[in-house]
């Protein structure tokens, strides 16, 4: 259920009504903001809706109803066109499109899907042009870089090919991400660093002066990246997948937070260079989270400030106390992989938090050698309980004749009552 925002929405007649209360009946899908961040466009169903909200009113501004389930860029092959009055203009692909990217400076519309060519729809002359041509059988996904006017497309098996196109052709193709399916492509203002997102949960972030990669991330579920913003003011990049949204710094990959709904992840919107994130997931409501420490809030929600405020009076420390740490590496010596995902696994860090007496039966069934350790160390610990209550016997020091007396010296001054004695003892051994 994609889009894409080509100008501003037009003004509409239609009666306003509040924001918090204009919900979808199923789930949304798609969520963007205006270049100038005075409107909100979101997409859901059930039925299949567009709806686009101003944000100095902080309410509806219009609503749309399509006739299909996927809106603009359709699953019958279309792509429609909508103006003030309704649908404008609908057209048709020969393939399947899967995402699709807008240059402002020729006013050209490109479309990628289940083919290996990019079409190219031009707005201003009001035809198709010359596809372009890509070594992928299938695009997945694309990104045009106004800065450098150049255009990304990723595909299956790790291919990224970048387009120039002020020439209208390839300048290079690379294989990125160790080969898996490129999932999601996002690039940085300056134009020079962009990150590649693959099937399983595997991002990279690459400099478009250098072949190899500069910084890997590993998403422990290891779902495909749907979704990858660049917050330019804080320097971090943020990678989202179906279940976790994780936040962490472009310049040496250190964690910043994590964020994981209970709704599954369809796409997530960074609202300029501010805290606040907007997500389209599996829920009737559009996801909203504000992050102080990311940025501030925008102007026209300015009164998240004061709440935060009042929330870091009560704030109330969490002490996981009854959980063990586990990384990935953990898991699978534990031979416990198929609990990523489930309730067992709360994500934490760069690994999990599992319960301190599961590990302790996983680690007893995956090493049979820890049982025997186990039982030592409780026998060990019984009897250092059971005799640390007993009463010991001090041992005087004697006062006299400290030092040890040889044989010799007791000879010389032995009285002849001992040396009769000494004889018959000696006699009976």
């Amino acid at each position: 259920f994609f889009f894409l925002m080509i100008r501003r929405p037009p003004r509409s007649t239609q009666s306003r009504s509040s924001a918090a209360s204009d919900v979808y009946k199923r789930q949304s899908q798609r969520v963007r903001i205006s270049e100038d961040g005075q409107y909100i466009v979101t997409s859901g169903i059930y039925p299949p809706t567009v709806k686009v909200f101003e944000t100095s009113e902080l309410s509806l501004k219009c609503l749309r109803g399509m006739n299909c389930e996927i809106a603009f860029a359709c699953r019958d092959r279309t792509i429609e066109f909508h103006a003030q009055y309704g649908r404008h203009y609908v057209t048709r692909v020969p393939k399947y499109p899967r995402d699709l990217a807008y240059n402002p400076f020729t006013c050209d519309l490109l479309i990628g899907g289940a083919s290996n060519e990019i079409y190219r729809l031009s707005l201003d002359e009001g035809k198709f042009l010359p596809s372009f041509t890509t070594e992928s059988p299938e695009v997945n996904v694309m990104f045009f870089s106004k800065q450098m006017s150049l255009l990304f497309s990723g595909g299956l098996e790790g291919a990224l090919e970048l387009w120039d196109y002020r020439m209208r052709n390839k300048l290079v193709k690379y294989t990125v991400n160790r080969g898996q399916e490129v999932t999601s492509l996002y690039a940085d203002a300056s134009g020079y660093s962009y990150a590649v997102g693959s099937s399983e949960g595997l991002l990279r972030l690459y400099d478009i002066r250098y072949r190899d990669h500069v910084l890997e991330i590993q998403h422990q579920y290891r779902l495909p990246i749907k979704a990858i913003r660049f917050h330019e003011e804080s320097r971090k990049l943020i990678s989202v997948d179906q279940k976790i949204v994780k936040i962490f710094s472009k310049d040496n990959g250190q964690v910043f937070t994590n964020i994981e709904p209970k709704a599954a992840i369809n796409d997530i919107e960074l609202v300029g260079n501010s805290g606040l994130l907007l997500m389209a997931s599996e829920d009737v409501r559009i996801g909203q989270y504000f992050i102080p420490a990311l940025g501030p809030a925008p102007k026209w929600a300015s009164f998240l400030e004061n709440i935060t405020e009042e929330l870091e009076e009560a704030n109330t420390s969490t002490v996981y106390d009854e959980y063990k740490f586990v990384s990935h590496e953990d898991l699978e010596q534990l031979n416990a992989t198929h609990l990523l995902g489930t309730r067992y696994l709360k994500p934490y860090m760069h690994g999990f938090l599992m319960n301190v007496k599961m590990h302790r039966k996983l680690k007893t069934i995956s090493n049979t050698f820890a049982y025997e350790e186990y039982q030592k160390q409780e026998i060990e610990r019984r009897f250092e309980e059971e005799t640390k209550h007993r009463v010991e016997r001090k041992k005087e020091n004697v006062k006299v004749n400290k030092e040890p007396v040889s044989y010799t010296h007791l000879r010389a001054h032995e009285t002849p009552e001992h040396l009769v004695c000494r004889l018959l003892l000696e006699k009976k051994k």
